[in-house]
């Protein structure tokens, strides 16, 4: 729960490894991967400091963490785009901002990237019902009911 205490070293190290990272004598695709991996933690730190805003008195700028984890993911996305847990996480605080058609396109390409993964299928299902799209969702919720009968069962 310290997010915020310490957010100001971990973003200054994670600046300093992407530099490290871009001035590396690396394959581009392998420094895409590295970097789109830092700014999957850069999203994590952020979410966490959202969820301990939200406990604590920070409320004030709680949105503007899940805005910056957003945009962070999108920078992952942007150099590693076969990754289907960055779409799911970004569906994930796509939906908690309220944007809906976006949380709805992350998770629809996570699922074309992998759709053996109940966490994944449980919030398509969730995000396809809240929208709707009740046909799409009865599919989804049969393939999860095929991976994980248990997972299915608590939808």
């Amino acid at each position: 729960d310290k997010e915020v205490e310490e957010l100001p070293f971990i973003s200054d190290e994670i600046e300093r490894l992407e530099n490290e990272i871009n001035q590396s004598d690396m394959q581009m695709e392998e420094k895409n991967e590295q970097l789109a991996a830092l700014f999957n933690q850069l999203n994590r730190l952020y979410h966490g400091a959202y969820m301990t805003a939200n406990r604590g008195s920070e409320m004030h700028n709680h949105k503007d963490w899940l805005k910056k984890a957003a945009d962070s993911l999108e920078k992952a996305i942007g150099l590693n785009s076969k990754q289907p847990s960055f779409y799911y996480n970004l569906a994930m605080i796509q939906d908690e901002l309220g944007y809906s058609k976006q949380a709805m396109d992350s998770i629809r390409k996570c699922l074309e990237l992998n759709t053996e993964d109940a966490d994944h299928l449980s919030l398509a299902y969730r995000l396809l019902v809240e929208n709707g799209e009740g046909e799409e969702a009865k599919g989804v919720k049969e393939t999860l009911r095929r991976i994980n009968p248990y997972a299915a069962a608590m939808l």
